[in-house]
């Protein structure tokens, strides 16, 4: 869990009312661990995410991570009213995939505008640094994100 559940009370329930105001502390919470957390990759993003590892940290890898879109996951087919529902019950998560998403892209646009843009492998280019599918604007990967 990235969220500090002391601002909550732990797992007292009732100690911060309304439940959607909890749940939003926890949000905020989790979103403010992420951006304290000097590097997190992205599973979609293996190359890019390896690439922000390796300026992050100053290593190199001596491969290259492999990028897998096929998933058991991904064969599973639901239903557009079942994809809603899941969708609900986790929007907590989907926000805070998204936050991650946003930020993740503004630390690697940070790295590739600095000094290391000759070391941007060829499997990082400008399709992978781009705004994330979900967004409606490029606001979001333009600066590090609050």
């Amino acid at each position: 869990m990235l969220a500090n559940l002391s601002l909550v009370g732990c797992y007292n329930r009732s100690a911060v009312s309304p439940p959607q105001r909890r749940l939003q502390l926890l949000l905020e919470s989790a979103k403010q661990n992420l951006r304290n957390m000097a590097y997190f990759g992205l599973v979609e993003h293996q190359l890019a995410s390896q690439f922000l590892f390796e300026r992050t940290f100053n290593v190199n890898f001596t491969r290259r991570f492999v990028q897998h879109h096929n998933t058991h996951a991904s064969q599973v087919e639901i239903s557009p009213q079942m994809r809603r529902r899941v969708e609900e019950q986790n929007s907590l998560d989907l926000q805070l995939y998204r936050y991650a998403e946003s930020l993740f892209f503004a630390r690697l646009n940070y790295v590739c505008a600095s000094n290391y843009v000759s070391d941007l492998p060829q499997c990082v280019n400008s399709s992978v640094i781009r705004v994330p599918k979900w967004s409606n604007s490029s606001s979001n990967v333009s600066r590090i994100p609050e």
